[in-house]
């Protein structure tokens, strides 16, 4: 078709330069695939470049995506420990206080045969009660509640053992970390 055909031969010349020179040719008209095709070829260095760093910022974003959830699953274990530990320590709590209750009836307290494995029993208690008031001293908020509460069991075994100085002393501590919790 002549219609299609290069004008001069400096055309022609000019049209195989271009293809030489990895840019678009006259000779057909140039798609977008064509010119993109052409561009890579031209600045194969420049996109290399801008690959690498697309490459590394989406490593990046993986990593950093990766590592925030690793964070929030951490979060999240260590919160379900620390309620774990907060129930644990309830449920000692309540175990020795219920062992106070029952070391403390009436009808153990009249009998003489028994008061010695009372007094045994209480000062295991006691000692239980100083272990809980010591573990939870350094922690916050509900912490220092059931660190006053063991105190206060201190208080009340100290009592039932007959040193009432000692339970006056123990019972105005829990009555001190109690204000300074409400304070």
């Amino acid at each position: 078709d002549r219609a299609r055909r290069y004008e001069t031969a400096s055309k022609f010349a000019e049209d195989v330069q271009h293809f030489l020179n990895e840019e678009p040719v006259a000779a057909c008209p140039p798609s977008r695939f064509y010119k993109l095709r052409k561009f890579a070829r031209r600045n194969k260095i420049a996109l290399a470049t801008v690959g690498v760093v697309v490459a590394a910022v989406l490593l990046g974003l993986v990593g950093t995506t990766w590592q925030a959830v690793q964070a929030t699953q951490a979060r999240n274990r260590a919160q379900l420990a620390e309620s774990e530990a907060d129930a644990n320590f309830q449920t000692a709590l309540d175990a020795v206080t219920q062992l106070l209750d029952e070391v403390g009836r009436d009808e153990l307290t009249d009998s003489a045969q028994v008061q010695p494995l009372r007094e045994s029993l209480l000062q295991k208690a006691l000692g239980f009660y100083r272990l809980l008031a010591e573990q939870t001293r350094s922690n916050a908020g509900l912490a220092r509640f059931y660190s006053a509460s063991a105190i206060l069991g201190i208080g009340e075994v100290q009592f039932e053992l007959g040193k009432h100085d000692e339970a006056n002393k123990a019972c105005q501590n829990a009555i001190t970390e109690l204000e300074s919790l409400v304070a």
